[in-house]
């Protein structure tokens, strides 16, 4: 609470989220980690108001993963409008604008961690906010969590196949389980194939590829990689790009189905 020897004048109300995550008073002030409606003191501190929710993941601010998660659903989806309707109106143009559709926490599909092997220690996560840090995740509020579950055990394998630089992993949920592209190494050697087989055999990898710069080179694949999509199973190549959860896959669906109408007969 603000003590009786701050001004009212010097208290202003965050009224909007500005387009780097940012609170934003009417009259231009910045503060980081605000929500609409929380006061701004004349110290820079920060009074939650209605719209500012705890952030539930214990590696935020610091996971660059996450910028909002001090917003609620409201603020949240507010947000994302003024950011398209600012788009559009920079271009001179309008369109009405859908409520956006949230995806439930722990259901998205797809991500790309960092791993940087450093001190006989394998670091996996995102890199910080605005940072080549990497934080090494024990918790994800966004990464479904058949995803998740492969962290610690990818931890072990890149020491098993003797990880000594840093690299890329991109996680994808197939058909047919995990499809894993770790970018920027490849392992060598008989050691390396039997650790890697064992993995993918005790996790139900769907598949596994590695980039050393030269295109993917898949290593594990029992059965061909799809994805459904219309009902239909596809070809699904590695680090394809897929919305980033199935519902908000099917909410685009479902509106461009209602803008466009019933297909003509053919």
């Amino acid at each position: 609470m603000t003590t009786d020897s701050t001004s009212e004048s010097n208290i202003d109300t965050i009224v909007r989220v500005a387009a780097r995550g940012d609170g934003m008073t009417a009259d231009g002030r910045h503060a980081a980690f605000s929500a609409p409606g929380d006061t701004l003191a004349a110290d820079g501190t920060v009074i939650p108001g209605p719209h500012h929710q705890t952030p539930p993941c214990v590696h935020f601010p610091t996971c660059g993963g996450c910028q909002l998660q001090h917003l609620d659903d409201q603020a949240y989806a507010e947000f994302v409008t003024d950011r398209i309707a600012s788009a559009l109106d920079g271009q001179d143009l309008s369109a009405p604008i859908r409520t956006p559709h949230i995806s439930p926490e722990r259901s998205r599909r797809r991500a790309t961690l960092h791993a940087e092997a450093k001190g006989g220690k394998i670091t996996l996560g995102f890199t910080a906010e605005k940072a080549h840090t990497i934080v090494d995740i024990k918790e994800c509020w966004i990464l479904d969590p058949r995803l998740f579950a492969l962290v610690q055990p990818l931890r072990q394998l890149l020491k098993r196949l003797n990880f000594r630089r840093r690299a890329d992993i991109h996680l994808t949920l197939a058909d047919q389980g995990a499809d894993i592209l770790i970018t920027g190494f490849a392992p060598e050697g008989l050691p390396a194939a039997e650790a890697l087989t064992k993995f993918c055999e005790d996790h139900k990898i769907a598949r596994v590829a590695f980039d050393d710069g030269l295109g993917p080179e898949t290593r594990w694949e029992p059965d061909a990689v799809t994805i459904t999509l219309g009902g239909v199973p596809v070809p699904l190549p590695p680090a394809s790009f897929l919305q980033a959860t199935p519902d908000g896959e099917a909410a685009l669906t479902a509106a461009v189905l209602e803008a466009i109408g019933k297909p003509a007969t053919v």
